[in-house]
């Protein structure tokens, strides 16, 4: 794993500097679906199959040299892991595909929605970060496979049409799930009154979603 994560923070690191960043996450993605945990040798043929992207500013052997100087250096020396903005193009392309199936969330899903977004904003930066990270926790012991991925991929994109896939007692347990993290990031007596508060705020400015959210509670 941490071979693995060293290698993308060194593409990332060579790469930025010649391709803008659709082209530059692209790149990223070839070697984690293809060539992530291979030898170095790998490397030729990487940017052979990259080279559509970056052929018109940079030639491979300059590529290859910088790549390697780079996986011998300290980790200190190397660009952060590049891997949250991997799992935001995913989730971008996820929300464009479920689009194109014509999958639409519920009136109630949306007023799920339209609470789980407000409550996000209201949280300080760092906080939000926080609370991700447990939530994504909980959602790895409490859901599987392709639910837990689209669930992750609602809290990165805050897009709704994530939410159309599940039924509504996989919706309560996620935001259970949502309160259990807020707990442990919060404390208990905050995480109450941020959801409490958020709760209230929705019933008074949209009372239609506020009884929606109630299946949800």
């Amino acid at each position: 794993m941490e071979e693995r994560i060293r290698q993308r923070r060194a593409l990332y690191t060579v790469l930025r500097e010649w391709l803008d960043e659709n082209n530059l996450l692209e790149a990223l993605q070839v070697f984690e679906d293809q060539f992530q945990g291979q030898p170095t040798i790998a490397v030729n043929d990487y940017l052979t199959r990259i080279a559509p992207l970056y052929r018109d500013q940079v030639d491979a052997k300059t590529l290859r040299r910088n790549l390697m100087q780079l996986l011998v250096r300290k980790s200190a020396q190397l660009e952060p892991d590049p891997l949250p903005l991997l799992q935001q193009l995913r989730a971008r392309k996820e929300s464009v595909a479920l689009e194109k199936k014509g999958a639409q969330p519920t009136a109630e899903q949306l007023a799920l929605h339209t609470l789980v977004s407000t409550m996000m904003r209201k949280l300080p930066l760092l906080q939000r970060k926080q609370l991700h990270a447990a939530i994504a926790v909980q959602l790895k012991q409490h859901f599987v496979n392709g639910s837990y991925d689209a669930l992750a991929r609602y809290l990165l994109t805050d897009n709704p049409l994530h939410l159309a896939l599940f039924d509504d007692r996989s919706l309560r347990q996620f935001f259970n799930l949502i309160y259990v993290a807020a707990c442990e990031v919060l404390g208990p007596v905050i995480a109450d009154r941020w959801f409490g508060g958020c709760i209230a705020q929705l019933r008074e400015t949209d009372q239609v979603a506020g009884d929606a959210v109630n299946r949800y509670l």
